[in-house]
């Protein structure tokens, strides 16, 4: 049995996400690998100076393949925005959220602490466990 991690690291997810608010858009499915990384911006490269070297203009990188296409740029806005969106908002309404499904719960949760005290008295009475502090 396997378990799949999701991508840990700061930087790439960072990158995928500045790149995704610019405009360029990922292949459904797994996050690629640095080697994965590494190899496909040396095609898309080595695909933009064969398309430079010819003159050829109309032509855009990846036309035959999708996955191969140019980075949009990275405006500093880009990156304002998703630091403010990515690490001050979303986790800002992740916690107001939580908060309120645990504030929300909280009934629920006093309700099943009491039902535990009584079904373990209840145990307790029927082990003979109560008997011993009667005498």
């Amino acid at each position: 049995m396997s378990f799949t991690l999701p991508d840990l690291r700061f930087e790439q997810t960072f990158y995928k996400q500045l790149s995704a608010n610019a405009g360029k858009k990922y292949p459904e499915g797994n996050s690629l690998s640095d080697k994965e990384l590494k190899s496909l911006s040396k095609k898309i490269d080595e695909e933009e100076e064969r398309i430079r070297d010819s003159g050829d203009t109309h032509h855009h990188p990846g036309s035959q393949n999708n996955q191969l296409q140019p980075i949009e740029p990275i405006t500093p806005w880009i990156v304002i925005y998703t630091i403010i969106k990515d690490q001050m908002f979303f986790p800002l309404l992740q916690g107001f959220l939580w908060t309120g499904v645990l504030i929300s719960l909280r009934p629920l949760m006093r309700l099943a602490v009491k039902q535990g005290q009584h079904a373990g008295t209840w145990v307790a009475n029927l082990v003979g466990l109560n008997a011993i502090h009667r005498r």
